[in-house]
C-alpha cells in the first residue's frame, strides 16, 4: 500500500464533517465483518473482499472513500455490489473479477478511480454494465490508470 502523506490525511479529515475514518486494510470475510465496518465512511487502506459466501455487500452503504485499492474477487455467491452505492472515490485500483453469479455492479456513486479500472471474468455480468460504469467515472472525475474490461457476459 502506498503511504498517504500526513498533511493530506489531516486535510481530508478537516474537510470531512461527520466522517468516521478507519486506518488500515479492511478484509471482509462474512456478514459479521460487514457489520463491524458499517459505521466507517473512509478507509485509509485497501478494501479486500475475496473468497466469501456473501450474496451482497449490504452494510457498507455509508462508505464514501477508500484511499487504497478496492479488490473484489472470487466470491462464488456474490450477486451485487449494491452495498457500495455510496462509494465515490478509490485512491488506488478497482479490481472486480472472477465471479460466477455477479450480475449487478451497483456502484452508482463512483466518480473517481486513481489507479487501474479492471472488471474481468464475471460470468453473469454484462459488459454493458462495466462499460456504463467506466463512462460514469470518466465523465465525473476520471480514471488514472489502465482500463481493462474483458471476459464478462457479452
Amino acid at each position: 500500500m502506498k503511504r498517504v502523506p500526513v498533511l493530506l490525511v489531516v486535510g481530508l479529515l478537516l474537510a470531512c464533517t461527520g466522517c468516521k475514518p478507519y486506518f488500515g486494510n479492511v478484509r471482509i470475510n462474512d456478514r459479521d465483518d460487514l457489520a463491524d465496518y458499517s459505521e466507517y465512511t473512509h478507509i485509509f487502506g485497501n478494501l479486500i473482499i475475496e473468497q466469501t459466501a456473501l450474496v451482497n455487500l449490504d452494510g457498507l452503504q455509508g462508505l464514501q472513500a477508500v484511499y487504497g485499492s478496492v479488490s473484489i474477487h472470487d466470491n462464488g455467491l456474490l450477486l451485487s455490489l449494491g452495498g457500495l452505492q455510496g462509494l465515490e472515490v478509490i485512491g488506488g485500483n478497482l479490481l472486480i473479477h472472477n465471479h460466477l453469479v455477479l450480475n449487478h455492479l451497483g456502484l452508482s456513486g463512483l466518480r473517481r478511480v486513481n489507479g487501474n479500472f479492471q472488471i474481468t471474468n464475471n460470468h453473469m455480468l454484462l459488459d454493458a454494465q462495466a462499460l456504463a460504469l467506466k463512462h460514469q467515472v470518466i465523465t465525473a472525475d476520471g480514471i488514472g490508470g489502465a482500463i481493462i474490461i474483458s471476459g464478462n457476459l457479452l
